[in-house]
């Protein structure tokens, strides 16, 4: 054929897909061991109201000198803003989620956590919980000022935030 008659060619070749699977399975084997901890956060806001979190990246220690892996994270819900979208894995970072939901109720955002080799030959899915957000009614929260007010309590309403205080 056509690679059996140049043995140097044939040979290069060989070399060439060797190393490629050995970088790649390096790399699969070293994104296979890493663990993507990434703690959700908690909020609650008034329908219509915007709701801004910050969580931390603690990085990923493990693959700290090795080389450096990205992460790319993709929430579900179009209504949430994801920034950075993509980081540095071994290094700890802030992420900001900031969006107004669509509807009151309870609100599960998950996201995909791409670990993702600096070569792009392999990439590692995981899904994690981002954010448990308690959106509240209106008329819920006009009821809770309310009765906050009866109590005796000095009642400063600034946007979705409210702050009280004893009178």
């Amino acid at each position: 054929g056509l690679i059996g008659g140049n043995t140097a060619l044939a040979l290069t070749g060989a070399i060439g897909v060797i190393w490629f699977l050995m970088i790649g399975l390096l790399a699969f084997r070293g994104l296979a061991a890493a663990r993507a901890d990434l703690s959700p956060g908690r909020g609650r806001v008034v329908l219509g109201g915007e709701i801004t979190v910050e969580l931390a990246w603690p990085g990923i220690a493990a693959l700290a000198g090795r080389w450096a892996p990205i992460v790319r994270i993709s929430a579900f819900p179009t209504w949430l803003a994801v920034t950075p979208t993509r980081l540095a894995a071994d290094r700890p970072r802030t992420i900001a989620l900031r969006g107004t939901p669509p509807s009151a109720g309870p609100h599960l955002v998950d996201a995909d956590v791409d670990l993702i080799d600096s070569r792009g030959l392999t990439c590692r899915r995981t899904r994690r919980r981002l954010l448990d957000v308690a959106v509240v009614p209106r008329a819920k929260y006009a009821i809770e000022l309310a009765q906050r007010y009866l109590q005796g309590r000095t009642v400063i309403s600034i946007g979705s935030t409210v702050l009280t205080q004893r009178a």
